[in-house]
């Protein structure tokens, strides 16, 4: 990837024009740099992905004699790598099944792509305790160059990603890795894209801080919500603390339905039954999807492949739900959820469209929050989106923020004038507004 790497905007092939007008500027500065990045890529990139991607590699870091307190930052760059620090990877997580090395390590095993590489920084004692890491990987493109991201981005929907850090330790892990980047790493990367944290999130507020404090360009907007519905002990009291209205039509649903054995909700505890399952959650998912013209998550290789994976390692840990609803014999809904701590992660449905009429996904839902309570767990978690539904059982909003930190280097900053030309171009042609040059005054 060294070659792709040299691929900046101060490469002297690229050629730059300003327009005269301020509108107009925008247009033509980003119509050249795109023009010029292209003509780069097909120089050096394509040349470079053709022969199989050199990857960058950065000289090794001495391995030095530290005191046990001191820290120091490695980075992992193999499975191998990430696979050696599994346990204690997971000691940092909390809990939460998508920080987990198992979700973002297969991640990685099914998204990896030529224009990726791994970037996990691991902040370790002098004595080699894990206390901290950053669980990202490297994506390299003509326009963007290399951007650090979490693993288990995009499609997937990984929510609750962060830096992992031992309880009150997010600054000093933040501050490590900071320093690592603006130091030994530098030259590996021109933006860092942190999409899915909480708005809350201590040790990305502190990496922000730390990047602020050296001069870095930082954007902040805000995500989508994540959404939550906090459970008490039993059914009965959960009944009523909602709206009486929507108490009225669970007990008229089950009264209909699911006391007297027309639907029953099924949840698998037999290993030899849950693939069959899960293939009714695929099938049942897909012709929902279609049936609003939608492709569907599955209908992405990868997605299928990454879940039909991670389902069978959580499903053996115990830290799945997979259920289906039945009327009839007959399979109308399933669902897929993850659980973490006394948390249940709700993340997967699927519907039969010809089973509407009795409303399956609410059904569904009713079967999932009764489970979910009786086995003692707090908290039901919706996850990204803001549907309305959620709203309707009371669920409270857990905003989430997207961060851009930018390299302090000409590559970085001048991708990133680029970015925001190409957003402010895209928001004016949204709007409808219409460029037009001021005309010289005639003397």
């Amino acid at each position: 990837m060294s070659s792709l790497r040299e691929i900046d905007l101060a490469d002297p092939k690229i050629e730059f024009s300003v327009a005269p007008t301020a509108g107009a500027a925008v247009m033509d500065v980003t119509s050249n740099v795109i023009s010029g990045l292209a003509r780069a890529a097909t120089e050096e990139g394509r040349e470079a992905i053709a022969a199989g991607q050199r990857r960058q590699q950065l000289p090794p870091l001495p391995v030095l004699d530290l005191p046990a307190d001191r820290l120091r930052v490695r980075r992992l760059s193999s499975a191998g790598d990430l696979d050696a620090v599994a346990n204690e990877w997971n000691r940092l997580a909390s809990n939460i099944p998508f920080r987990t090395w198992d979700w973002l390590a297969t991640w990685w095993k099914h998204y990896q792509r030529r224009n990726t590489q791994l970037c996990v920084l691991a902040v370790e004692t002098g004595a080699g305790k894990l206390i901290g890491l950053a669980p990202w990987y490297i994506e390299w493109a003509p326009l963007d160059g290399c951007v650090i991201q979490f693993l288990g981005s995009g499609e997937v929907c990984t929510d609750y990603v962060t830096l992992l850090a031992g309880p009150g330790r997010e600054d000093e892990v933040a501050g490590e890795i900071c320093e690592w980047l603006c130091g030994a790493g530098r030259k590996v990367w021109d933006a860092i894209n942190l999409l899915g944290p909480e708005a809350s999130d201590p040790a990305i507020a502190a990496l922000t801080k730390h990047f602020a404090a050296r001069g870095h360009s930082i954007h902040e907007t805000p995500g989508t919500n994540c959404w939550s519905v906090e459970l008490p002990p039993t059914w009965d009291e959960f009944l009523a603390s909602v709206h009486s209205s929507r108490r009225a039509k669970i007990r008229q649903s089950l009264r209909k339905y699911l006391d007297n054995g027309k639907v029953v909700c099924h949840v698998v505890v037999d290993p030899s039954e849950f693939d069959r399952r899960f293939e009714t959650l695929i099938d049942l998912h897909q012709r929902r999807q279609r049936s609003l013209g939608r492709p569907g998550c599955f209908a992405s290789k990868r997605f299928t492949k990454f879940h039909r994976d991670i389902s069978r390692q959580f499903f053996a840990l115990g830290k799945l739900c997979l259920m289906w609803t039945e009327m009839d014999g007959r399979p109308i809904a399933a669902s897929y959820s993850l659980v973490g701590g006394e948390t249940v992660y709700y993340y997967q449905t699927g519907l039969d469209p010809d089973a509407k009429k009795v409303a399956p996904g609410w059904l569904s839902m009713i079967g999932s929050l009764r489970a979910a309570i009786e086995s003692g767990c707090t908290r039901f978690d919706f996850l990204r989106g803001d549907e309305s539904y959620k709203i309707s059982w009371d669920a409270q909003p857990r905003p989430t923020t997207e961060t851009r930190i930018v390299a302090r280097t000409t590559s970085g900053s001048l991708r990133d004038a680029l970015l925001q030309a190409r957003a402010r171009a895209r928001s004016w042609i949204k709007r409808g507004v219409r460029f037009r040059p001021k005309l010289a005054k005639q003397t």
